[in-house]
């Protein structure tokens, strides 16, 4: 069986995650202040794997050499003002 489920994290250039293994990751949005990422998972998964995710302010660098990233979404705080975009780092 599948569901959606939410996790919470803090801002950081990076973020690391653990998903039940074949997570999907759906989404990155602010509920009520929180950054949340929403992933598809399979709740009968008992393995884990570490997911990263890289986060980037518009017009700073990504140029992380030899490292590649599939893009998530871009989310807008404080009115509008902050504006990041978000990566999973792919390996």
């Amino acid at each position: 069986m599948k569901k959606v489920f939410k996790y919470q994290f803090e801002p950081d250039d990076y973020i690391n995650f653990t998903l039940p293994r074949g997570a999907k990751i759906l989404t990155v949005q602010e509920q009520l202040g929180i950054l949340c990422l929403w992933a598809l998972v399979d709740v009968g998964e008992s393995m884990v794997e570490s997911r990263s995710m890289r986060m980037a302010g518009t017009g700073h660098s990504i140029d992380d050499y030899g490292v590649d990233y599939r893009y998530i979404n871009t989310i807008q705080l404080a009115g509008g003002s902050l504006v990041f975009h978000f990566f999973e780092v792919m390996k």
